[in-house]
């Protein structure tokens, strides 16, 4: 039997974004501060973004059709239940905590640091690299299925990250506040059929060259590719999924354009 079918691909354009820099009063003038610990509040924001648009490209906020059944804020990311703050000196690690979703109160020896936010609450990203700021980097758990052999993944949850290069606790009492930005975003993958969807009893699919992974401190995608494997939801008119991804690979967050990739969209049924 075959099934007739068209279908609508709405991505958004998975940019990772530049990391915002990290906002406190107390700095100090004395270069690195040694001795005792000091007490260190910090406050996460979080920039809940599904869609980064592009130059020339379709506002889907602006542009979002009435048939799809879902509002447009139904596709934001939820906050995460919880972070992990890691401390750098320069480049090699130090040591890392865990802090609930809006952050809290934490002691640590005074010294001058850079920091590394992301959330800790994921299942499927695997962290690589964290002992140096500038090799830590996401990527997604190793999936398989039968007629794929090139490298496929699973969809990465939801991440937010957020750097600061130099933060310095000294005699004061010095509050931090950092904004996470979304270092994952997402694609609303629709098809409608035209005839034969009452025969559906299973939808899946796969997204190709998507990269495959994220460095955590800026936000640049690797230059290496992965096919995403995801399951779809039937409706009464067709097949849908929403499929996370940390989006084009080789992107860098300060470049003016963005190279052309090709990507192949598939649905087994």
């Amino acid at each position: 039997m075959s099934l007739r079918h068209r279908y609508w691909w709405v991505p958004t354009l998975l940019l990772a974004v530049g990391m915002a820099a990290c906002q406190h009063k107390h700095l100090s003038d004395e270069g690195d501060c040694p001795s005792p610990h000091q007490e260190l509040r910090v406050e996460a924001l979080y920039r809940q973004n599904w869609e980064i648009p592009f130059r020339n490209g379709t506002v889907w906020e602006e542009n979002w059709p009435a048939d799809f059944g879902m509002d447009y804020k139904d596709l934001r990311p939820f906050l995460p239940q919880g972070f992990r703050m890691s401390f750098y000196n320069g480049d090699a690690l130090l040591g890392s905590t865990n802090l609930p979703t809006h952050g809290g109160r934490y002691y640590r020896q005074k010294g001058n640091y850079s920091l590394l936010f992301f959330n800790n609450d994921s299942e499927y990203i695997v962290f690589e690299g964290m002992d140096h700021l500038s090799t830590a980097r996401a990527s997604t758990r190793v999936v398989s299925r039968p007629g794929h052999d090139f490298p496929t993944t699973a969809p990465p949850d939801m991440l937010y990250g957020t750097h600061c290069d130099e933060f310095c606790i000294d005699d004061h009492y010095t509050p931090l506040s950092v904004e996470l930005q979304p270092l994952v975003f997402c694609y609303l993958i629709r098809y409608k059929f035209l005839s034969g969807i009452e025969y559906v009893a299973l939808a899946r699919g796969a997204l190709s060259g998507m990269a495959d992974g994220v460095l955590l401190h800026d936000g640049c995608t690797h230059p290496s590719t992965t096919t995403l494997l995801y399951r779809a939801d039937i409706t009464p008119w067709g097949v849908q999924a929403m499929v996370n991804s940390f989006g084009i690979p080789d992107f860098e967050p300060d470049k003016d354009h963005i190279t052309p990739h090709d990507h192949m969209l598939n649905l087994e049924v």
